[in-house]
């Protein structure tokens, strides 16, 4: 469960990171502001403000992301036709993964023991999503 654990908050970084690095250089920085699903930045920055509040450095906002969001921030079609089409090519493909993943993440962040079959899920949907992202 610790390595399950790990590698969700890999895959989790890497696609922080990805997401960021990408819709900064299409956008600017700015572009948590006008490129989220409605209702997302809110939420994203109701977070922080909260995390901030108490104590928590500074952090970019995408660090308050919720994992359920990267798919629709992904898929959406403005961001997927101007940004991720050329890494992933379909969109099926990313929320096929993201699909596979949910369950597992959530099983994995609160301690409860997954399958076999969900830990190959997580290592073959984790690739599926890694390996088209540039190192």
């Amino acid at each position: 469960t610790n390595a399950d654990h790990k590698q969700l908050q890999r895959l989790e970084r890497t696609l922080r990171k990805f997401i960021d690095k990408h819709m900064t250089q299409a956008f600017s920085a700015n572009w948590p502001k006008h490129r989220l699903p409605n209702g997302m930045y809110d939420e994203w920055l109701e977070r922080k403000q909260t995390a901030e509040q108490v104590g928590a450095k500074q952090r970019s906002i995408i660090e308050y992301a919720d994992f359920t969001y990267y798919e629709l921030l992904i898929c959406r079609r403005d961001n997927w036709r101007q940004v991720f089409e050329p890494f992933f090519k379909r969109p099926e493909s990313v929320r096929e993964s993201f699909q596979r993943l949910y369950p597992i993440r959530v099983d994995t962040m609160h301690a409860r023991l997954i399958t076999q079959e969900d830990e190959l899920f997580l290592r073959i949907e984790s690739r599926r999503l890694v390996k088209v992202i540039p190192k």
